[in-house]
């Protein structure tokens, strides 16, 4: 199931929505602002073998490790979707840190790369305040 997620346009998305074991959460630009027609659509889930065998059973691809955390792995589709996979010990805190950015009223208004500073000096400085 997507949670966050304005109109939906490339078709992965409606096979994303209707999937009621993985909770996707929309991010990056298309939430946090700053996002045009072209810009890609950015998730993120709890990794587990749902979430694998969905992501590769819909062509989604392994892309990389993402920078900040080698744990985090990204999975993209054709139809310019990425999926974040966060492991299980940490992803109620990314879930809460990224719900506590969503309450800030000027940070879309931030440049991205400022945002995503902010967000990994959070999630890197201060975890005990994100996991109460």
């Amino acid at each position: 199931m997507l949670q966050g997620m304005p109109q939906m346009l490339p078709q992965i998305l409606h096979e994303m929505e209707v999937d009621d074991s993985i909770s996707f959460h929309l991010t990056g630009s298309r939430l946090f602002g700053g996002a045009s027609v072209e810009s890609d659509w950015d998730f993120f889930t709890e990794a587990g073998s749902c979430a694998g065998s969905f992501l590769k059973t819909h062509g989604f691809i392994p892309l990389k490790k993402y920078p900040t955390d080698t744990s985090y792995q990204v999975y993209a589709h054709p139809q310019n979707v990425h999926v974040i996979l966060i492991p299980p010990v940490v992803y109620q805190k990314v879930l809460n840190l990224h719900s506590l950015l969503q309450t800030w009223p000027d940070f879309h208004k931030l440049p991205k790369d400022m945002r995503k500073r902010i967000f990994e000096m959070a999630y890197l400085l201060n975890p005990s305040r994100v996991d109460q």
